[in-house]
């Protein structure tokens, strides 16, 4: 009786090891699959992928950037139909499957991030302006541009581009200052604008507390 029962015990000991055997296997064939597919996904995808980032990043008006006309006549235009020949690669992959719905949502969704990375610039540029300002004896490749929500722009403009630097400004009785998020707005701009400005009434131009930088003068005003 007792070896039956110690038999018995033996038998549920070896379907239990059985079973946690099974389910290992299971479970290591189920992780195989899942990052087989994850694989064959990123492999599908990553050219997309990197073609949208390089469109994003080449699109991205407002913040900090530097655009080019070389960019916008030729990259640019590459990469969209590069972009736009993967998508129907991708397409005409489908169509022997008739499975659609990864590839829908895939490029649905880095047209839509494309979309309102190129929106927020666009808005950007639509804010208020309070003033413009020039460095005194420039040749114009410098301009200041004050908004009224508090923010301003500088513009670098050269042979076959620009580059905008953004940043945050008050005025305190006479005082312009310039914040540009900590970073030194004087290296990023070539020694052109310094922090502080103060507003001299009777020329009408705002004069650097630091010295070696130019005064600014409005843009419409006649010196």
């Amino acid at each position: 009786m007792v070896s039956l029962h110690y038999g018995n015990l033996l038998d549920l000991y070896y379907f239990y090891l059985l079973t946690l055997r099974v389910e290992f296997i299971y479970e290591k064939a189920h992780m195989t699959k899942v990052l087989k597919n994850i694989f064959s996904f990123l492999i599908k995808y990553l050219v997309l992928l990197v073609l949208f980032a390089l469109l994003i990043h080449f699109t991205k008006y407002y913040g900090d950037y530097c655009s080019s006309v070389y960019v916008s006549l030729f990259l640019l235009p590459f990469i969209a139909v590069c972009a736009l020949i993967y998508i129907i690669a991708l397409y005409a992959i489908d169509y022997k499957k008739k499975n659609y719905r990864t590839t829908h949502i895939v490029v649905c969704t880095f047209i839509i991030i494309f979309l309102t990375n190129f929106i927020i610039g666009y808005f950007s540029e639509e804010k208020e302006i309070f003033q413009k300002y020039i460095p005194e004896s420039e040749n114009g490749q410098y301009k200041l541009t004050l908004y009224k929500n508090e923010s301003f722009k500088v513009h670098k403009q050269m042979n076959h581009g620009a580059c905008i630097t953004v940043g945050e400004y008050q005025i305190i009785k006479d005082t312009l200052k310039l914040d540009y998020s900590n970073k030194n707005i004087e290296n990023l701009t070539d020694s052109t604008f310094t922090f502080s400005y103060k507003f001299n009434h009777t020329t009408k131009i705002y004069e650097p507390l630091k010295k070696g930088f130019k005064n600014l003068k409005s843009e419409n005003l006649e010196l």
